[in-house]
């Protein structure tokens, strides 16, 4: 603390020194202006007399004296200068008319228009998803409207719009798949971490670092109310059941993160259109942890929190009894996604490099949590990848069936994406590659019962250049959403199942038998 203060004062010593001698400066060259000018002015009031001479001088001294000296030099038809007789020289008088001419039909007025009008802004020409790259593959549609990283990416229940979140404090509004604007939801004082909207696409709700929850208008981008938690709201969701356009009341649910005195907090809200008001809280000692997401359940009777501790927690929603603890993840378990009627689950973890998907058909029992519950009996699949992964995404009707290998599907879609890569502050340490910045694509096959089988049609997409934060698969899974460090929000239509790279893999392998 003192070798602070010591620091601070010598850096106002040299800041006063600096600007003593920029002020002593700036008034030295004053006085030297003001000499030049003085002597100017002298110069024209008594002549070209030197220095010295004073007032009354007569004016004819300076003249007698030059033409003294031009008597003393003998000047040579040789030496003397050329008379410029360009001045004398006759006028053509159609090329004088033309250009007076010229000057007075030029018009004055529309250049002085053209330089105050400013500049429009070109509108960025983008491709539609599907379209054909050279090498064959889907063109993305690149959303750049953000000026910092992207945290949070959600479509409607329709599939229309895209809503994206960024540090920049604003959240955008696209439409699918055209990627324009349609409006800006401005208010918050901090990053957004999160947003969510409901199922017909009237209301939506954010959160950020300013540690406020704010309810908007899709329609209007009007600012509803909002609500203050106690730390840094993390993440917020609707409730599933219930949401619709007749709905009077809506629920959501928010979580915070400890905030000086502030204890960590989860909640659930109830917001009729015009106010929010609390329904129930969870705070430590119950709630082990902050919550860095928080998501419903089955029928939403349940909340669903992931932890930096590798857990994923089960609460009553009713009640905020702890009903069950998940060890997901060794380390902290950086995202959770699920499919539609909330049976599976799936996870990843930024320490162990694992994506796994779990069944959570079960409804955990509504009671206190029993500690010898074995829970490895509903980890179905898993992948260890070679990079910290930060997001993951479920195709919404992805079915239990399926998941448990009793799908009759010869050519799955994709169903399971993710993503990640090496933090900013990671790769002066150990290096970097884009190659990392990559969103990857997996199916569910019965021919490999225990883990994620890869998307043969394309594995990889790449484009782009730092970590991806967010994924989002579109309700009827054709489509995904990345968002990404570089600011960038990529819209990525899929290859369809058995074209592509497999189309390219059967006909080779069909070419020995016809030969």
């Amino acid at each position: 603390m003192e070798v602070a203060t010591i620091v601070r004062w010598i850096l106002r010593v040299l800041l006063v020194m600096f600007l003593a001698w920029l002020f002593r400066a700036k008034q030295q060259q004053e006085e030297e202006e003001e000499e030049e000018q003085m002597e100017e002015d002298s110069a024209a009031q008594y002549g070209y007399c030197g220095k010295g001479r004073g007032r009354g001088v007569d004016r004819s001294y300076a003249a007698e004296k030059n033409a003294y000296r031009r008597s003393r030099q003998p000047v040579s038809s040789a030496n003397r200068r050329p008379e410029r007789q360009e001045f004398d020289r006759p006028r053509n008088p159609e090329t004088t008319n033309s250009n007076e001419e010229k000057v007075s039909s030029f018009n004055f007025d529309s250049i002085i228009d053209k330089l105050a009008k400013p500049k429009e802004r070109p509108t960025l020409k983008l491709k539609a998803p599907g379209s054909k790259s050279k090498k064959g593959n889907n063109d993305d549609v690149v959303l750049n409207m953000h000026s910092r990283p992207i945290t949070h990416i959600s479509f409607s229940n329709d599939g229309d719009l895209l809503f994206t979140c960024s540090k920049d404090k604003l959240i955008i509004a696209w439409t699918v798949p055209d990627g324009e604007v349609l409006g800006q939801f401005n208010g918050h004082r901090g990053a957004v971490w999160a947003c969510s909207v409901t199922k017909h696409a009237n209301w939506l709700v954010s959160c950020g670092a300013d540690r406020l929850v704010i309810m908007w208008d899709v329609r209007s981008t009007k600012k509803l109310t909002e609500v203050e938690l106690a730390g840094v709201a993390k993440c917020v969701e609707w409730a599933k059941i219930g949401n619709g356009s007749e709905a009077k009341v809506e629920r959501f649910a928010a979580c915070s993160h400890k905030f000086g005195s502030n204890p960590a907090e989860l909640s659930i809200w109830a917001f009729d259109g015009t106010e929010a008001k609390k329904e129930l809280t969870i705070e430590p000692p119950v709630l082990p942890s902050g919550a860095s997401q928080v998501s419903w359940g089955r029928d939403d009777a349940q909340l669903v929190t992931c932890h930096e501790e590798g857990d994923v927690l089960f609460w009553c929603a009713k009640e905020g009894v702890l009903l069950e603890r998940l060890k997901a993840h060794e380390g902290a378990v950086s995202q959770a996604a699920f499919t539609a009627d909330r049976t599976l689950m799936a996870t990843c973890g930024h320490m162990d490099m694992q994506l796994r998907l779990w069944d959570i058909a079960e409804s955990a029992p509504k009671e206190a949590e029993d500690s010898s519950t074995d829970h490895q009996n509903r980890l179905l699949r898993k992948h260890t990848h070679d990079h910290a992964l930060k997001c993951v995404a479920l195709r919404s009707t992805l079915s239990r069936e399926q998941a448990l290998g009793d799908s009759s599907k010869e050519l799955a879609p994709c169903e399971c994406i993710c993503g990640g890569g090496q933090d900013a502050r990671e790769v002066a340490l150990v290096g970097n590659s884009s190659d990392q910045f990559e969103t990857l694509l997996f199916r569910i096959s019965s021919a490999q019962p225990e883990c994620f089988a890869p998307y043969t049609p394309e594995e990889k997409v790449r484009g782009h250049f730092g970590p991806i934060h967010t994924l989002a698969f579109a309700p009827d899974g054709t489509t995904f959403a990345s968002g990404s460090e570089d600011g960038c929000v990529r819209l990525h239509r899929l290859v369809q199942p058995g074209a592509g790279r497999e189309a390219l893999s059967e006909a080779s392998a069909a070419t020995p038998e016809a030969q």
